[in-house]
């Protein structure tokens, strides 16, 4: 079966929180079990497809570290790898594009 792609585009700019809007791409391919929703600045955030029970949430990875963040609050679930500050920078890039995020989740997960 082949995947879905759908490519985005928002204006390049600071919103409100002073976060830069950009374009963004969100790939479904159901083949897969870790559908990339977001890349920025060099972190992946992505899904398990296999994690539809849990509340909605996110991961996200570069290179061998990776962390989980709930997104109803933007709190650290989990992480290993990442320095504290990196760790903040990811927060708020999580805050920064929540309501992409919780979109996301409840497109894949069907809820």
């Amino acid at each position: 079966m082949v995947g879905v792609e759908t490519v985005g585009c928002v204006a390049v700019g600071l919103d409100r929180l002073g976060c830069v809007l950009m374009c963004y791409a969100f790939s479904v391919l159901p083949s897969l079990q870790m559908p990339t929703i977001l890349r920025v600045d060099g972190y992946r955030l992505f899904f398990y497809s296999n994690e539809r029970a849990e509340p909605p949430h996110v991961h996200v990875a570069a290179g061998s570290a990776i962390a989980k963040y709930w997104l109803a609050d933007g709190a650290l679930a989990a992480a290993r790898g990442f320095p504290p500050h990196e760790l903040a920078v990811i927060a708020r890039i999580i805050r920064c594009h929540r309501g992409l995020l919780e979109e996301r989740w409840h497109e894949y997960f069907g809820r």
